[in-house]
């Protein structure tokens, strides 16, 4: 089955030196196999006892986890977003940890919460070390009009130990199937973005 997928963003970015918050719209349009959107989609021909017992199946929590150790070589040690070069190659072992849980109250409604955390720790330029936490939670429900959906994201990062960087996402998404082919989804985020530069 062949999947063609059809994005439109329209989004306020901006490198921030201090804190600002700028408001993100974006719109994305996807479309399906016809096999697939119509797994996808709810079906009226069921009475509501069989709606009934669809949804006791899907109450479920469920936990997954991954994780990664590596190790890198990098030519030119820097930080993209002080626009900071060391103009020295370096290398760094790097690692990352992922936990997520998913909460499926009925077949309709979802909840999915997920922590990770990354670090890159270089042999030589400590002052570049990297660590990043991350935060996001989501929920979403499927009503017969549309699904509707809200979600959060946070991530704090620290540069040689110290706070460095500060991101938080929130925002509200509407999706809703267009026939058997067509999924039409429009979301709206508020996005807090700092920066903290060390002498």
């Amino acid at each position: 089955m062949n999947t063609q997928i059809l994005q439109h963003s329209s989004t306020t970015n901006n490198l921030i030196r201090g804190g600002r918050k700028c408001l993100s719209l974006s719109v994305a349009a996807v479309l399906l196999g016809s096999s697939a959107a119509y797994a996808g989609s709810d079906s009226h021909s069921h009475n509501d006892e069989d709606a009934n017992h669809t949804n006791a199946k899907h109450q479920t929590i469920s936990f997954s986890g991954s994780g990664y150790l590596g190790y890198r070589s990098d030519s030119n040690v820097s930080v993209s977003e002080l626009d900071t070069n060391s103009d020295v190659a370096d290398g760094a072992v790097q690692s990352e940890a992922q936990l997520k849980v998913l909460v499926k109250p009925t077949a309709k409604w979802e909840n999915v919460l997920s922590v990770s955390q990354a670090n890159t720790n270089y042999q030589t330029l400590s002052e570049f070390d990297l660590g990043l936490t991350t935060l996001s939670a989501s929920t979403s429900y499927a009503f017969d009009f549309a699904k509707l959906g809200a979600h959060y994201y946070h991530a704090s990062a620290e540069l040689d130990g110290r706070d460095f960087l500060t991101y938080q996402q929130s925002g509200l998404s509407v999706g809703k199937l267009l026939g058997q082919r067509t999924y039409l989804r429009v979301s709206s985020d508020l996005i807090d973005k700092t920066i903290r530069e060390h002498a």
